[in-house]
């Protein structure tokens, strides 16, 4: 794809309805391929009381999975230049819905531990990458509402699955809701097979109108779907980069990892680090948490429909604001993380079923309105040609963090008692996060007003 596509000119297949029809397709691979993450409280719970498992032991599967999700996704990176979109979303599928059924067979805490934090894992993390890919391939002007679309997928999982997943694991035990799960799980390969590059498009289109004849056409087809792989991510500035290689050697690779010189990718990075971590903790904890208050398992499944309420909302209207320009898309990281921490310690003092459910949509509108904008925000800062190997790198971090986070869980519930702690520590890791994106508003207006206030002392001087 040219830079055009990132930067300048609108593509014909960017913004069109074919798009729109991307972004649907993504959020039904989501829909499907995230109902164990999405409800992954109740498993919590259910492996507790199903195996007498501790809570650091329980809750390793899921963090475990959240950790490989991030770390496949630098492999993620380099498939997609060598492989086609389709061909890596298709794969992530079928791995996501493989793993949850393995469980069933090898059904103790570690094998649920291996085939849900690595199988399963590995599935999810081709499919993330491939589904931001398409949707900054195919969107310029509204990538983030179409982000949003893709995403949404998840969050409508909060409003089917979570008493369905309570009720089977009573009625059918846990070994019986991951046969079930897992079969569903399967549907995603049918958004997969839509997800494409428009270069490969072009070229299959291309082919009907001249049928290869000979050896040599079969070649020209083998060079044109290469050829298309590479377009993908590509642009002018890498053409140039390819072409000064030749001289220079390797300075299209430090083009590439160019990147790595911005702060501003630091700044993401430790967002997607703190994000990351209070999402799966969140999931994790919320179920048990509620249980600990008092709350029956069944109300405690529609805390994660409360917050599911909130996350579309936050996905949908946060789109809009920053595709229409109404605001910043910093400025909705700021404001996001804030009221998040918020959120979360209003979950510390919440005792009753109204207030926990009031403050879990308050976290899920927060959540809802940030995790569109990570994608989208990587390609506003540091260009749509560095999109795989920065996410492979936010990934390789987000990862590596990941792995501590049932020491968190065994601490604060195991041996303290509470969660409580735990949600303090979140709320200050939001705190800290929304004051950098605040800073970078003020610098960003800051540079804006500065030039304006020359020209009109220059206008002035002149006169």
């Amino acid at each position: 794809m040219s830079s055009s596509a990132g930067h300048g000119q609108t593509q014909p297949y960017q913004d069109s309805t074919r798009s729109w029809l991307v972004a649907v397709a993504c959020g039904w691979c989501l829909f499907w391929a995230m109902i164990i993450n999405r409800c992954g409280g109740l498993v919590f719970v259910s492996i507790i009381a199903e195996m007498g498992a501790t809570r650091e032991a329980a809750s390793w599967p899921f963090s475990l999975l959240g950790a490989v999700i991030n770390l496949s996704g630098v492999v993620s990176g380099v498939l997609l230049k060598k492989l086609p979109l389709r061909a890596v979303s298709l794969a992530g599928s079928l791995l996501t819905g493989t793993g949850i059924l393995l469980c069933a067979v090898f059904y103790n805490v570690i094998g649920i531990t291996i085939c849900l934090g690595v199988v399963c894992a590995i599935g999810q993390g081709l499919v993330f990458p491939s589904n931001a890919v398409a949707i900054n391939t195919y969107f310029k002007k509204y990538r983030a509402s179409g982000s949003g679309i893709s995403y949404a997928g998840s969050t409508l999982v909060a409003f089917v699955f979570p008493s369905i997943i309570a009720y089977m694991s009573d009625e059918y035990s846990l070994r019986g809701m991951f046969l079930v799960v897992g079969a569903l799980s399967l549907h995603a390969v049918a958004g997969s097979l839509f997800i494409r590059s428009p270069e490969a498009i072009a070229n299959d289109k291309q082919a009907l109108r001249n049928e290869p004849v000979g050896e040599a056409s079969r070649k020209t087809q083998k060079r044109r779907a290469t050829e298309a792989r590479t377009k993908l991510i590509a642009t002018p500035q890498d053409a140039s980069c390819r072409k000064a290689s030749v001289d220079l050697g390797g300075s299209s690779l430090c083009r590439e990892f160019s990147f790595l010189k911005r702060p501003i990718n630091y700044v993401i990075t430790f967002t997607g680090v703190v994000f990351t971590s209070v999402q799966i903790l969140y999931n994790v904890s919320l179920a048990d948490h509620a249980i600990g208050q008092g709350l029956p398992k069944w109300q405690a499944a529609l805390l994660f429909t409360c917050s599911g309420a909130g996350d579309i909302v936050g996905r949908l209207a946060s789109g809009q604001l920053s595709d229409r320009k109404l605001c910043h898309r910093r400025d909705v990281m700021a404001t996001g993380h804030a009221v998040m921490a918020a959120s979360l310690l209003a979950l510390v003092y919440a005792r009753s079923a109204a207030l926990l459910g009031l403050c879990t949509a308050l976290f899920g509108l927060a959540s809802g309105s940030l995790i569109i904008l990570f994608s989208v925000i990587t390609v506003e800062y540091l260009g749509l040609e560095t999109l795989p190997l920065a996410f492979s790198f936010q990934s390789l971090v987000c990862g590596l963090v990941a792995l501590p986070r049932p020491l968190l869980i065994g601490y604060y519930r195991d041996k303290l008692g509470s969660y409580a702690g735990m949600y303090v520590f979140l709320a200050s890791a939001c705190l800290v996060t929304s004051l950098m994106w605040t800073a970078e508003c003020f610098l960003k207006r800051r540079a804006i007003v500065k030039p304006l206030n020359t020209e009109e002392a220059t206008g002035k001087v002149s006169t």
